[in-house]
């Protein structure tokens, strides 16, 4: 197990965690579907962010990894 986490970019595993503590916070709130619909929201914003204002491409795994702990809730 620890030689496949060594393996994901620390870049991702950053968003998995954020992602996580996003769709932890909403699902105490509001049902499934719009937890996954607003950190999806919120991962698309990051990445369009990136691109206009940082100038780098959008990296559509940055989204995937935001976006599967909610998923898991």
């Amino acid at each position: 197990m620890e030689k496949k986490l060594a393996n994901i970019p620390h870049d991702k595993l950053l968003h998995f965690f954020y992602g996580a503590i996003i769709s932890f916070i909403l699902g105490l709130f509001i049902p499934q579907l719009y937890v996954i619909l607003s950190v999806l929201l919120i991962a698309v914003a990051k990445e369009l962010h990136d691109l206009f204002i940082k100038r780098t491409k959008i990296d559509y795994l940055d989204i995937v990894f935001t976006l599967t702990p909610a998923f898991l809730i």
